[in-house]
């Protein structure tokens, strides 16, 4: 659904409706688990978290970058070996239309989905501590420190775990209403959500940027 060499299209292009429309089978059993009362939001959970992880241009981006510094001279030298052998774009150009693919893919599937889905998305803020504090885990993936912002979509709940670092004690949400450090939440009535940790036997108090 992200992205598949073979089912190649541009961001913005509904994809999604595509697979699950085809008389061919482009995607098998997408249109059946998404149909399935209780794989569907357990799928369009796991899709969200890996938008909100490894796949947030935050996170893709560099990801894209550091692989292409370590490969971009043998691209290149393949790149010259079929000069006017075969008419394909140059490593510069693929390196462009993937990074613009990083970027503007993630809101637009999740656009696509909630048309396909009737569910309206919302955008959810999601602030996780620096690393030396702990780590808050959204459907067992680690966020990035620091604040993530995206369109999700209501209905389709989120489970998130909050895991102290050495020394640190977790403390509590804040933006949602949990006993302990997991949590659930709802996009339709979650709009930021924090986890909060403070060091063992100190003050009680947290600093996301410390």
């Amino acid at each position: 659904i992200l992205f598949d060499m073979d089912l190649w299209a541009p961001p913005e292009e509904n994809s999604l409706e595509r697979m699950c429309s085809a008389t061919a089978p482009e995607a098998p059993y997408l249109p059946q688990l998404l149909a399935h009362p209780e794989l569907n939001p357990r799928l369009i959970a796991r899709l969200e978290a890996l938008l909100l992880t490894v796949l947030h241009p935050a996170q893709a981006l560099p990801m894209a970058d550091s692989l292409y510094k370590v490969h971009g001279p043998a691209l290149m030298a393949d790149d010259s070996l079929w000069q006017g052998r075969l008419q394909r774009p140059a490593p510069t150009e693929n390196r462009a239309a993937l990074n613009a693919h990083l970027t503007d893919r993630p809101e637009a599937l999740i656009r696509f989905l909630a048309d396909r889905e009737h569910r309206r998305s919302r955008e959810v803020t999601i602030e996780a501590p620096v690393a030396t504090a702990g780590t808050v885990l959204i459907e067992d993936l680690p966020l990035a420190a620091g604040v993530v912002r995206m369109p999700l979509l209501g209905g389709i709940p989120l489970r998130l775990h909050a895991v102290p670092a050495a020394g640190w004690t977790f403390v509590g949400w804040t933006g949602v209403e949990a006993d302990g450090p997991e949590a659930v939440i709802d996009p339709a009535h979650c709009s930021r959500v924090r986890a909060r940790f403070s060091r063992s036997g100190g003050s009680g108090q947290d600093d996301l940027q410390q």
